[in-house]
């Protein structure tokens, strides 16, 4: 009975370490996601900054 025991805690702690290495990527891929939309909503604004002071220097 002890060895059924380790045996099935040793799984559940292979099985706890999968999950933490997938919950990880995870993160880690929306982690990236974020960056990249925080890039382009930076370049977005600058961008929008660039034809505002454009538009006025025309109309001036």
């Amino acid at each position: 009975m002890h060895e059924f025991k380790s045996a099935v805690r040793n799984r559940f702690d292979s099985v706890d370490a999968i999950l933490k290495g997938l919950g990880s990527q995870f993160e880690l891929t929306n982690e990236a996601r974020i960056n990249d939309v925080n890039f382009i909503v930076d370049k977005v604004h600058k961008i929008e900054k660039e034809l505002y002071i454009l538009k006025n220097k025309d109309n001036n």
